[in-house]
């Protein structure tokens, strides 16, 4: 009996880098206000896309479907490298997924698992994405900052 368990176990194992698994398949787009935000990390070796894109954001549900459509990628055991970028999927202002990628190595991670991720992909985002532009704003009175987060 242990044996037969051991030996389910290791071709279970052996499955899993085959099987594809779409990772956002689990979204529904067409219920509620969307957004992607991609948000860069840093990295032991940040990449050039990361300078160039910075923070962006795309509230395209056409996108979006486009990429669960695409988005149905192969498990991996490669997860040694740190990440370029968390996407963050909100619905109606609320965090419901996060997605870690990294470009260099070539994967995303979801939920702890890993899968391949083709880092030429990633320039879709260049084109269905605008760029985040930051502001700092300072209150010298805390009632103007009450009046601005109310």
């Amino acid at each position: 009996m242990k044996n037969n368990l051991i030996a389910f176990l290791y071709l279970l194992i052996l499955a899993l880098p085959v099987q594809a698994r779409p990772i956002i398949s689990d979204l529904d787009f067409s219920k509620g206000k969307w957004a992607l935000i991609g948000i860069p990390l840093h990295n032991y070796r940040n990449l050039p896309v990361q300078s160039e894109m910075q923070t962006f954001i795309s509230k395209d549900k056409r996108f979006f479907e486009e990429l669960k459509q695409k988005w149905d990628f192969d498990m991996t055991f490669e997860d040694k490298c740190d990440y370029h970028y968390a996407l963050k999927f909100y619905r109606d202002g609320e965090l419901v997924k996060t997605l870690k990628l990294n470009l260099l190595c070539g994967y995303i991670n979801s939920d702890g698992l890993a899968f391949e991720f083709d880092p030429s992909e990633f320039k879709t985002f260049k084109y269905n994405a605008e760029r985040v532009d930051w502001s700092r704003i300072s209150f010298g009175d805390h009632d103007n900052l009450k009046k601005a987060i109310s």
